[in-house]
């Protein structure tokens, strides 16, 4: 549990937090971002913040338990004596103690109350770049952390920019961490035996390059077919990557992985480099191009932080698009809105579409006849599955469209110096087009089952006998056909939630869905052991409630798969 809330934590407060942005009016902000100039278009990885984000506010707006775990993730670091890992492990510390307020997170660290930021790499070398508003007070922190440490640096110049050089590596290999700042921009980026000559002038924001994202309309169009907000976009390009390992120079990633083959004295990817091997790779890696990533909305304010993200794995596949398509089943309201609930799963399946969809899915992976032996081998061991089987288990739950349930509520209580459960609200439903017969084949595995009669009008039937719960579980489980759902629930939250399922019609909205309310999860616990000073159920000593929503769905559409995530947090237990 604790290691789930701190990466709740991470997700919350790291990732989506860097995609941040609140300048939302000015439809020309590529044309500010002067940082896309240096940034090559074949870029690997590639994250902006194209517009401020009020990293202040944001800072303001996390909880005590999100710096906590925060801290308690850098704990986790092991401790050395090298000078070169106490000079980070002291950087660290500052970090998490500047997290006290934003006001001290942006003094420490020299940022303004909201900046741009951008991660990319030079092939392989990546690149981190930050708005920054007091360089001295960023210097300062280096200084205090080489006193502490006994890290040293060396002094690099090239042309007008002085950078700091961070020797990380041995005798027998080279890294350096570069450090510098330029046109009002953090640096940091490394100096390794791949780097070519134009890294450094490109990372350093020396010289712009012919093949700039700037001189490109890739971002504004990622935003355009996505719908995403022009706050911020990232995106992983596969066909780059694929290029890089299949090529001996096509492209920069291509050139650095050849120079390290050869100081290496052998090529790890030799094979994918054969004429087929790399003209086959590059073709699978032009049908998956990207995956791209970019905002749907988002609010921060001193109170409470939301951020909906979207992220899409394109594909030219159409083959697999529409057999993934037409798998996706129902998943009703419950799961898509917690609404106060602790937790959802919703698994959406038309499961009379399962068996065609998994056939046309490996013909197509075992149509073309490959002839580098790495996809011979992928496409044998492939042919050796039989998806029929799996037709044949689904073929007897003809017109199921879906499978969801969610912990609505629940409290504990103590007897006999133990936590037993005080009450529990939960639902439980699968969807079909013929519910009863559902039911009826359900009888045939659950021998309980076999006496129950179940009108099909939507009166309820209390199962709880049948199943045979423990006599101490003040649980009445009840059994009901609501509309086209076949239903079992208990308390009133969950008899609330099936009459409003009842109401639902069977409509293809999603593949899966997962979502949950941490402090929801936490606050029963807590509540409990706070009563009676005891940790029975798991260790509460040091957790405190991540006041966090979250909700991740999985889809597919015309453009690729897709994975929506949505995280709601608060400062206080208020919401």
């Amino acid at each position: 549990m604790k290691k789930i809330l701190i990466a709740g934590a991470i997700v919350a407060a790291g990732a989506l937090g860097y995609w941040l942005s609140q300048d939302k009016e000015n439809n020309d902000q590529f044309l500010q971002n002067t940082a896309l100039n240096y940034i090559p278009q074949e870029t690997p990885l590639f994250s902006a913040q194209l517009t401020p984000f009020p990293i202040k506010t944001y800072v303001n707006s996390l909880s005590d338990a999100d710096k906590k775990a925060t801290a308690e993730l850098f704990e986790g670091l092991p401790i050395t004596d090298d000078p070169r890992g106490q000079f980070f492990n002291v950087l660290f510390n500052e970090y998490v103690t500047s997290l006290t307020s934003g006001e001290q997170f942006i003094q420490t660290w020299g940022l303004a109350e909201a900046v741009h930021g951008y991660f990319y790499t030079w092939g392989a070398i990546p690149v981190l770049k930050v708005d920054i508003a007091n360089e001295k007070a960023f210097w300062h922190q280096l200084d205090k952390a080489e006193s502490q440490s006994g890290m040293t640096h060396t002094q690099g110049q090239l042309q007008q920019v002085q950078y700091r050089i961070y020797a990380l590596g041995d005798e027998a290999t080279k890294l350096d961490m570069l450090v510098a700042v330029n046109h009002h921009r953090l640096i940091v980026t490394f100096n390794t035996a791949l780097n070519d000559e134009d890294l450094l002038t490109s990372a350093l924001e020396i010289s712009p390059i012919s093949d700039a994202l700037s001189d490109s309309v890739m971002l504004d169009k990622i935003i355009d077919k996505y719908h995403f907000s022009d706050s911020s976009v990232s995106f992983i390009n596969h066909e780059a990557l694929i290029k890089g390992i299949t090529t001996l120079d096509g492209n920069r990633l291509a050139t650095q992985l050849a120079r390290y083959a050869k100081i290496e004295g052998e090529d790890g990817f030799a094979e994918f480099k054969q004429v087929q091997c790399s003209q086959e790779l590059q073709g699978i890696a032009a049908n998956w191009p990207r995956t791209v990533m970019g905002l749907k909305g988002y609010s921060v304010t001193e109170e409470s932080s939301m951020f909906d993200l979207t992220t899409v794995i394109e594909t030219n596949n159409t083959v697999i698009l529409n057999a993934l398509g037409a798998m996706r089943g129902f998943i009703p309201h419950y799961v898509q809105h917690l609404d106060g609930a602790v937790a959802a799963l919703g698994l959406g399946l038309d499961t009379s579409q399962i068996a065609s969809s998994l056939a046309d899915i490996w013909d197509d992976l075992l149509t073309p006849e490959y002839q580098c032996e790495s996809l011979k081998q992928f496409q044998l061991q492939l042919s050796q599955s039989d998806p029929a089987m799996l037709g044949m288990m689904t073929s007897m739950a003809k017109g199921v469209m879906g499978a969801s349930v969610s912990l609505l509520d629940y409290q504990l209580t103590e007897s006999d110096g133990g936590a037993v459960l005080k009450s529990a609200d939960f639902i439980a439903s699968i969807s079909s087009d013929e519910p009863v017969l559902l039911l009826n084949m359900a009888k045939m595995f659950l021998p309980n089952f076999a006496k129950v009669t179940l009108p099909s009008d939507g009166s309820v039937v209390d199962i709880t006998d049948s199943l045979g719960l423990p006599s101490e579980w003040p649980i009445a489980l009840k059994l009901a056909i609501k509309g086209k759902h076949l239903v079992i629930y208990s308390g009133k939250k969950g008899q609330a939630a099936a009459e409003q399922l009842g109401l639902e019609k069977l409509v293809k909205n999603d593949l899966a869905m997962v979502a949950f309310d941490s402090s929801r999860m936490l606050a029963p616990l807590q509540a409990y052991a706070k009563i009676t000073g005891a940790h029975d159920v798991v260790d509460l000593s040091n957790i405190e409630p991540q006041n966090m929503e979250v909700k991740i769905a999985l889809n597919v559409d015309e453009g690729g798969i897709i994975i929506d995530s949505f995280v709601k947090s608060y400062k206080n237990n208020e919401q």
